[in-house]
């Protein structure tokens, strides 16, 4: 079996990410969303929100989560990007202190389907409500 080169491995996930990431934002913007990247993260050991810090070796925020949302709701909601649909346990974390602190009334993940040899973007609300809003 030949050898994994874990580099080559981390550039290609982080290319692929960066590109649904782009594909999430305009399956939004074509919905009639207004779509922010955000630019917070959340201390886990403080329970708080603080300033996301930046990549040095790239211009992209690492925020959590991915985009802030609005435009038919009054409040805005959150969408976090995940190719393989399910958030780790850190995340999950991070998204339950947002609700708990009303930063977001939502927080929904995007992950990707092919059908038909194409690629979706679909949606699920974190706490496993409906997407009827959506």
């Amino acid at each position: 079996m030949p050898e994994i080169n874990k580099r080559q491995q981390g550039k290609r996930n982080r290319a692929n990410g960066a590109i649904f990431e782009k594909r999430v934002r305009e399956d939004l913007e074509s919905k009639g969303f207004f779509v922010s990247k955000f630019q917070n993260n959340v201390d886990l050991e403080k329970g708080i929100m603080i300033a996301a810090k930046g990549n040095r070796f790239k211009a992209r925020s690492v925020g959590f989560p991915d985009f802030i949302v609005w435009g038919k709701h009054k409040t805005p909601i959150a969408v976090e990007s995940k190719i393989g649909k399910y958030l780790d346990k850190q995340e999950r974390a991070k998204c339950r202190i947002l609700l708990k602190q009303k930063v977001f009334r939502k927080i929904f993940v995007a992950f990707k389907t092919k059908e038909k040899n194409k690629v979706k973007v679909n949606y699920y609300n974190f706490l496993g409500v409906g997407m009827e809003e959506k």
